[in-house]
């Protein structure tokens, strides 16, 4: 059962890891792309949606 456990921790701090990952690497593509920012939103999960103008 112990061992159990302690895959489930190691996979949750591997989940840590990448969400942080992902966060560093929004971050600079942020930085890197301001032009694109202006075409989309960006949530916190990652998920874009475009901004369409209703004429």
């Amino acid at each position: 059962m112990d061992d159990l456990f302690r895959q489930l921790m190691e996979s949750g701090e591997d989940y840590q890891k990448r969400k942080l990952q992902n966060q560093k690497e929004m971050e600079e593509f942020r930085k890197n792309n301001p032009e694109l920012l202006e075409q989309f939103i960006i949530s916190d999960e990652g998920t874009s949606y475009t901004i369409t103008d209703d004429d």
